[in-house]
């Protein structure tokens, strides 16, 4: 997924999710930006917990979260990241959480 970004030092930012399921299971987010001189790439890990059930939403959610904790971004790329997400076909949806912030979920359309 492609999502463009109004900054001087990023332009545009792709986004990939996969799920491990072989040994613990866990998703993760690649996040890459850069231009044609050299590109960055984060990623980040949502690890199962054996107690816990697989939800596709929430481990995208967390693992996205934490990829763009790694790159570095500034609050406002970061928002400009998560609305376009949104926009893009994810919808956000509000649970239970016990921290402010916690429990917002990605849905698809």
């Amino acid at each position: 997924m492609r999502i463009p970004i109004e900054s001087e030092r990023i332009g545009e930012v792709q986004i990939y999710f996969s799920h491990v399921t072989t040994g613990k299971p866990c998703t993760t987010a690649t996040v890459t930006f850069g231009d044609k001189d050299g590109g960055y790439v984060f990623h980040g890990f949502a690890q199962l917990h054996p107690n816990d059930h697989y939800n596709k939403k929430v481990g995208r959610k967390l693992a996205l979260a934490r990829a763009l904790k790694n790159a570095g971004l500034t609050r406002d790329e970061k928002r400009q990241i998560w609305e376009g997400l949104f926009s893009s076909g994810m919808k956000k949806e509000r649970t239970r959480g016990n921290h402010a912030g916690e429990g917002e979920i990605m849905q698809e359309k």
